[in-house]
């Protein structure tokens, strides 16, 4: 419901007085009234008021200087002057202090009324166009805060608006700096630039995060206090916060109107003006805007701080990656060096198995053997020298490729490891097809490659009752590809397990390091092979590696007849 327009009118003669006041509260608004200046005045003092009717002469001072004290005790209210004693320039100053409407005497009811409705009506109107002149500052001012990018300076632009808003020259600010973690204040007691004061309290923790808690009046828009009672004082029991509130040009008979910088009840700060006693209901509308203006800039410094702590978390992230990259260098350097390691540890286990095949035919007086065993040993201690004059070259793993009897090779190979202790009692078929398969590789990769799977299939079955290992070379000639298999009758892999094999460092070995399978896959990989594993609980695994057959078939490679050659198991 809108309430009734509250109207003042005053003149020296109780007749009009009378007159213009039962017209008036006819027509529903409420009415006081005064028989001169000063009992106008301090009616004005205590009182709001809409409209002022008042005569231009009278016995103490003019209807005009009555104006200008209202105006000054309630810059809002709006006038209307009679007068017995009209003239040009009464009217012009009238006008000029901005008066609504003038009306001569005598006047008639419908007339005093027409002037009181025009009246109300051109203030409405003058006051919904100060409220959109209001809302464009504001406007502006909000893109102007959402604009600066440090604190000092928003704080700065948010209290020199609100000196604006209220005429005067004097202000201040109090805020928390996080930089610092400080309670930091600005000052100014020119209004021309506001300085940053020198003087700063620290603390631990900030202590405006209680305040909601434990003072609520400081979550309204705004309050009213002297610097000994405000409520951060109160809270800290500390004489540094207030002498940080009590600037030195605050006056004995001033207090300070708080204006809380707030955001979700999260108080960051306050603007804090001087007033009297006598301007509080003066600046009623501009308190109404500096407090919405501290809530904008509550949210900009919000946004701020979030700002600096996202740069912060992003350095720190960037540092972060930085260390992570180094790490992951360091654990890519240390995995190849594993890898290595493996590779070499496999040369070396054919150098040791040789040397200790040789021991035993030597022991037994077989020195017919010696050649063969001396030259398996040259053989792999100079592969050993080439893979570590390639890998100082920062070569990739394997030399030049060239093309290989695929039949033969792995003949060669099965045999090469059947008399090796690690499959003693293992029994290992070899099946192969009649048509020579031809494999463009480096046969040491491919060595490597094969060595590795049968020695892990021997590994998987060696707890078997009888255990066994069946390799097949098959050729897939409409895909102008073939397949090696090996398969085993071990415990098989898990299927979880399973996922793991050939894709990262697995291992199921209590002294393995898991890249053994890996290095395998890269190698079927850098043939353009292809991987299958198939494993079954209880009942072994096979393995299945697929890789293009060679189309380039040197002149003096001729085939060779079906053989199936079973190695039975060493004693």
């Amino acid at each position: 419901m809108n309430k009734a327009p509250h109207i003042l009118v005053t003149d020296d003669e109780e007749i009009i007085v009378s007159l213009v006041q039962d017209c008036l509260e006819d027509d529903g608004f409420i009415v006081e009234t005064a028989d001169c200046g000063a009992a106008a005045e301090k009616l004005l003092q205590a009182q709001s008021f809409d409209l002022l009717i008042t005569d231009i002469r009278m016995p103490d001072f003019d209807g005009i200087e009555l104006l200008r004290r209202a105006k000054v005790l309630q810059p809002n209210i709006g006038a209307i002057f009679m007068t017995g004693y009209a003239n040009i320039d009464s009217a012009k100053e009238a006008i000029k202090e901005g008066a609504l409407d003038y009306v001569m005497k005598p006047f008639e009811i419908s007339e005093i009324r027409a002037s009181v409705k025009n009246a109300l009506q051109k203030k409405k109107a003058s006051e919904k166009k100060s409220s959109v002149d209001e809302l464009d500052k504001m406007a502006s001012l909000t893109r102007s805060l959402y604009a600066v990018d440090d604190l000092p300076s928003l704080v700065k632009m948010s209290l020199g608006f609100a000196l604006i808003q209220c005429d005067i020259t004097r202000g201040s600010a109090v805020y928390w700096s996080p930089d610092e973690n400080a309670l930091t204040l600005l000052s100014t007691d020119n209004g021309d630039t506001v300085a940053t004061e020198s003087e700063s309290v620290e603390f631990e923790s900030n202590p405006l995060n209680k305040l909601t808690e434990r003072s609520p009046e400081v979550t309204r828009d705004f309050f009213i206090c002297s610097a000994s009672e405000h409520p951060l004082v109160i809270q800290e029991n500390n004489k540094a916060i207030e002498r940080l509130l009590s600037p030195e040009w605050l006056n004995e008979d001033e207090h300070l109107i708080n204006f809380s910088l707030q955001r979700n009840n999260r108080i960051l700060g306050f603007l804090m003006l001087p007033v009297t006693a006598e301007q509080i209901d003066k600046y009623q509308q501009q308190f109404k805007l500096i407090s919405v203006t501290a809530q904008h800039t509550a949210l900009s410094i919000e946004n701020l701080i979030l700002l600096e702590e996202a740069r912060q978390s992003y350095d720190e992230l960037q540092t972060l990656q930085e260390q992570t990259i180094k790490l992951e260098t360091l654990a890519a350097r240390g995995e190849v060096a594993a890898e290595i390691g493996h590779e070499l540890k496999n040369f070396l286990g054919v150098v040791y198995g040789n040397i200790s095949l040789l021991e035993l035919q030597l022991q037994k007086g077989a020195s017919e053997m010696y050649p063969k065993y001396m030259t398996a040993i040259t053989t792999n201690l100079e592969k050993m020298k080439r893979f570590t004059t390639e890998l100082m070259r920062e070569a990739k793993l394997g030399g030049d490729k060239e093309t290989i009897k695929v039949n033969s090779h792995l003949t060669e190979l099965v045999g090469f490891m059947r008399p090796q202790k690690r499959f003693t009692g293992v029994e290992i078929d070899l099946l192969i097809p009649s048509d020579e398969i031809f494999f463009e590789t480096d046969p040491l990769l491919f060595q490597q490659l094969m060595y590795n799977i049968v020695n892990n299939a021997a590994d998987a079955c060696k707890d078997s009752s009888e255990p066994k290992i069946s390799i097949s070379l098959n050729k897939c000639p409409k895909a102008c590809r073939f397949s090696v298999s090996v398969k085993d009758n071990g415990s098989g892999i898990d299927p979880e397990l399973l996922k793991k094999a050939f894709n990262t460092r697995f291992t199921t070995k209590k002294d393995g390091h898991g890249f053994g399978l890996l290095v395998c896959r890269r190698i079927i990989d850098s043939h353009n092979g292809s991987l299958d594993v198939k494993s079954e609980s209880g009942k072994g695994t096979t393995i299945i590696m697929t890789f293009p057959i060679s189309q380039k078939v040197p002149d003096e490679f001729t085939t060779s007849a079906t053989q199936k050659i079973k190695i039975t198991p060493a004693i």
